[in-house]
C-alpha cells in the first residue's frame, strides 16, 4: 500500500508539473506563441504548419497562448521563466525585455529586418532596439483623438479639448484608464508652448520637433510628474469617464453620452468600418467619426515579436518569423488585427487596396478619406509629431502611484 501511495503521489506530482509548464509532446514539434488575444489570424498558424512541413520535412504544432497586458507577459518571462518560443510585446516592454537580457538575438541572415520593414518603422523599432538585433516588427498604430463630428460640429486638432477648462463639451470627453497614454498626452500638452515655438505655430514639423516629442516620452522628472498630476486632476473634473476598451463601441453606436476622447488608431479604424461589438453583435461602421493625431503631437506604437530567453524551440520560432513577414501572410494578419503591418510589401499592397476601395468611402464628408488614410498610413508629417513609448526607469513607481491617486 505504501508503494502504491508513493507511485500515486509521483504520478500526481508529474501531472501537476506538466499542467504548469505544458510539457506534453515532443518539444521540437511544438511552437508556443504568446500574443494578445485576437491579434494573429488562426489561419496563419494552420498555414505555417503546412509550410513548415514543406520546408523541413518535419511536423510542428502551433500552440497560441494569449495575454491581456504587457506586464502579464513580463511576469511570465521574468518570474516564471516560461518557455514560450515567441512573444508579442509592445515597444516599451520589448525594450525592457531586451535591457534585462530576457530576449535572444534573432538570426539576421534568416530575417534581414532592414530589408523587410518600411524604413520609417525601422526608425520606430530603433528607439527600443537600437541595432535591430532582437525584434521583428509586427503591427503599428498611433494614438490621438477620435470624435463624433456630427456632435462637435467642428473639427478637432488639439489636446485643448481634453485639458482646457473652458473647452467645449465639458463632461463629454473620455480618457484612457492607462497610465502611459494619460501621462504621455498630459506631458505633451504641458509642453505645448515650447512645441509651438519649435514648429512655427504647429505649421512646420522637422526632425528637431520629432526629437523634442521623443524627449517628452522619456521625461520622468519630479517636476514633470507633479505638473502632469495637476493637469490630470483638473482634467478628471471635466471627463465623462475613464475607459479601457469599451468606449469605442459606445461612441460608434451613440450609446455613450460623449463626443470623443483619446483612442488608438486601430480601434478608431475598427468602428469606422463594419464591426462586431464585445457581445459579437454586428454593427455598421460610423463614418461620422473622425480621428486626428493632435497638432502638438501623439504616439506611434509598435507591437513586435521577440524570441524570449527561455524559448524551447528557437529554430521553429525563426521560421515562423520568416513566414509572417511574407506579403500574403502579413496582409491577412493586418485585416484580422485591424492594424497595418510595417512589412514593406504588405504595407504597399494594403495601401493600394484601401485607397482604391471607392465603395467604402462613398458618401463620406469631404476630407474623410484623407483623414482615414492618414490614420491607417500616417504621412511623414504625422510621424514627425509622434513619439515612441519608453520603459519607465527610476520613477516608474512614482508615475504609477501618481496615476492611481488621480484615478482614485
Amino acid at each position: 500500500m505504501k508503494k502504491f501511495v508513493s507511485l500515486l503521489c509521483a504520478a500526481i506530482l508529474c501531472f501537476s508539473l506538466c499542467s504548469v509548464v505544458g510539457c506534453s509532446g515532443d518539444r521540437s514539434e511544438i511552437l508556443k506563441v504568446y500574443v494578445p488575444g485576437e491579434y494573429v489570424d488562426p489561419e496563419t498558424y494552420e498555414a505555417f504548419e503546412v509550410w513548415y512541413k514543406e520546408q523541413t520535412g518535419k511536423s510542428i504544432e502551433v500552440r497560441e497562448i494569449t495575454f491581456e497586458t504587457n506586464e502579464e507577459l513580463y511576469v511570465k518571462i521574468e518570474k516564471s521563466k516560461a518557455d514560450y518560443d515567441l512573444v508579442c510585446p509592445s515597444d516599451y516592454m520589448a525594450e525592457k525585455l531586451i535591457a534585462e537580457g530576457l530576449a535572444l538575438q534573432i538570426d539576421k541572415t534568416a530575417i534581414p529586418t532592414e530589408d523587410l520593414i518600411k524604413p520609417e518603422y525601422l526608425d520606430v523599432a530603433r528607439v527600443y532596439d537600437p541595432d535591430l538585433l532582437y525584434n521583428v516588427p509586427y503591427m503599428y498604430g498611433t494614438f490621438g483623438i477620435m470624435y463624433d463630428y456630427e456632435k462637435t460640429g467642428k473639427h478637432i486638432d488639439s489636446w485643448d479639448v481634453l485639458f482646457e477648462a473652458d473647452a467645449p463639451f465639458k463632461g463629454k470627453w473620455t480618457q484612457k484608464k492607462s497610465v502611459r497614454e494619460a501621462y504621455a498626452s498630459a506631458c505633451i500638452y504641458a509642453k505645448k508652448d515650447e512645441l509651438s515655438a519649435l514648429s512655427n505655430g504647429f505649421t512646420n514639423y522637422t526632425e528637431d520637433y520629432k526629437a523634442a516629442i521623443q524627449s517628452i516620452y522619456e521625461d520622468e522628472s519630479e517636476s514633470t510628474i507633479a505638473s502632469v498630476k495637476s493637469l490630470l486632476k483638473a482634467q478628471k473634473k471635466r471627463l465623462l469617464k475613464y475607459e479601457v476598451d469599451d468606449g469605442k463601441f459606445g461612441l460608434a453606436s451613440g450609446s455613450l453620452n460623449g463626443v470623443g476622447g483619446l483612442y488608438w488608431s486601430c480601434d478608431a479604424g475598427y468602428v469606422m468600418a463594419d464591426y462586431e461589438d464585445d457581445d459579437g453583435k454586428a454593427a455598421s461602421g460610423n463614418k461620422n467619426l473622425w480621428y486626428v493625431v493632435p497638432k502638438e503631437g501623439g504616439n506611434v506604437y509598435m507591437d513586435t515579436f521577440l524570441i524570449p530567453k527561455y524559448a524551447g524551440n528557437v529554430s521553429a520560432a525563426t521560421l515562423f518569423l520568416q513566414f509572417i513577414c511574407t506579403q500574403d501572410v502579413a496582409v491577412a494578419n493586418s485585416y484580422y488585427a485591424g492594424a497595418i503591418s510595417p512589412v514593406a510589401e504588405a504595407y504597399d499592397a494594403l495601401y493600394e487596396e484601401y485607397d482604391s476601395d471607392d465603395e467604402f468611402f462613398e458618401g463620406t464628408e469631404e476630407g474623410w478619406k484623407e483623414m482615414y488614410m492618414d490614420m491607417m498610413f500616417p504621412k511623414p508629417e504625422t510621424l514627425l509629431r509622434c513619439g515612441v513609448m519608453k520603459m519607465y526607469k527610476s520613477n516608474n513607481s512614482k508615475i504609477n502611484l501618481m496615476f492611481a491617486d488621480v484615478v482614485g
